[in-house]
């Protein structure tokens, strides 16, 4: 199934979707936030608050804004900078 229609099916309440999405792209939007963030601790608390923030966001998913992975990414990278998780030091 498309991302786009798991997406849609989030926002009709279908944890199942939400479960697969996350089985998709977790992994992904994990890689891209530990190496933003430095940190597995953060970075795994990051994609669980992602992934409620696109469950309850599904409904605003634009598919012409960009991917479901780009929407995802988007949301982590929200969702660490309005907790003040900063970039570790390199």
């Amino acid at each position: 199934m498309p991302d786009n229609q798991l997406v849609q099916l989030m926002a009709e309440g279908d944890r199942e979707a939400c479960a697969e999405l996350r089985d998709r792209h977790g992994l992904s939007v994990y890689a891209q936030l530990y190496v933003a963030l430095g940190r597995a601790e953060a970075a795994e608390r990051v994609v669980s608050e992602t992934f409620d923030q696109a469950w309850r966001a599904a409904g605003e998913f634009n598919p012409r804004a960009g991917s479901v992975l780009v929407w995802l990414s988007s949301l982590a990278r929200s969702l660490a900078a309005g907790r003040g998780v900063t970039p570790a030091a390199r």
